[in-house]
């Protein structure tokens, strides 16, 4: 469990993960695909005095399984809050495991937070990268949200993922930040 205290302060997640080979050639899918991309958050509370302290711990990371694209046309990848997966332009779903992110937050009884999320962020393989936007939570982000009376809140995260005509094949990895604040 990572607790994260202090004015801002930031503490990276350690954990790496490591991705199976490639995309295989006997596959009908043309194009270049992401084999199992998964994403660790930065996350931090802020610190407000010792009656108003949060912790907020990475339960999931946000993993996008493996997903093919087009030499020719661009495509994207879309996680909801709830898990489920939608592609659109030449992006195509080929399995793996698909997972919102989930993030808990601890504090006082009934205190109320607020969840900040980015507006992008950019993952890569190698010296190709791939850009995540439209990050929603669910309770929604930017909104005061109550720990209630065990002190306790659960956000799921999701985004979309881009990816560019004639995207590299690759394990592509990242980092975000999540801020949560008092509300």
């Amino acid at each position: 469990m990572q607790h994260f205290t202090g004015p801002r302060s930031l503490e990276e997640i350690k954990r790496v993960n490591k991705f199976g080979p490639g995309f295989g050639s006997g596959c009908p899918v043309t194009g270049n695909i992401f084999k199992r991309l998964a994403l660790i958050a930065v996350a931090a509370a802020l610190w407000a005095g010792p009656s108003h302290a949060q912790t907020v711990t990475e339960f999931r990371a946000l993993e996008y399984g493996t997903v093919a694209g087009s030499g020719e046309s661009a495509g994207s990848v879309t996680i909801s809050t709830s898990g489920s997966v939608t592609t659109s332009g030449a992006a195509v779903n080929l399995g793996g495991t698909f997972v919102q992110a989930q993030y808990k937050v601890t504090g006082p009884k009934n205190a109320n937070v607020i969840l900040s999320l980015p507006s992008t962020a950019t993952i890569s393989a190698g010296g190709s990268t791939a850009t995540l936007h439209s990050f929603v939570a669910n309770p929604a982000a930017g909104v005061p949200q109550s720990l209630g009376s065990n002190g306790r809140l659960t956000y799921n995260v999701g985004a979309t993922l881009d990816l560019s005509a004639g995207q590299a094949a690759g394990s592509y990895s990242g980092t975000f930040s999540v801020f949560v604040d008092p509300g």
